[in-house]
């Protein structure tokens, strides 16, 4: 069971989504979803400097209770926490319809 008190962050999910005009024009961008309560666990500086070295800015994991809206969470989405965007590396199941844990790495300016 996730303690409630440990849930003490707002984070936001961004969908990247394709969208059609009534001209037929197409346009690609990312959508904000609701914000939901997480956890933020930043991650050990012995992880972050493997991570680094294969290239990866591997920054936080953020623990979500399930939902309809967790539970389809995809490797593709961004996670939104105190002005910093997130890109999802890595999404670990809680348990039964418990939680999730979703590792997060930083988003660099060129590919927002």
């Amino acid at each position: 069971m996730i303690a409630a008190g440990s849930l003490d962050r707002r984070i936001r999910i961004h969908r990247f989504q394709a969208t059609e005009d009534r001209y037929g024009a197409k346009a690609e961008g990312w959508a904000p979803a609701e914000w939901i309560w997480a956890g933020r666990k930043d991650v050990s500086d012995g992880e972050r400097v493997r991570a680094e070295a294969q290239g990866i800015a591997l920054n936080v994991r953020f623990t979500v209770r399930w939902s309809s809206l967790t539970a389809s969470i995809k490797g593709r989405d961004r996670i939104e926490h105190d002005g910093v965007t997130f890109a999802i590396v890595g999404i670990k199941s809680l348990g039964r319809r418990e939680g999730f844990e979703i590792s997060g790495a930083t988003v660099q300016e060129d590919e927002a």
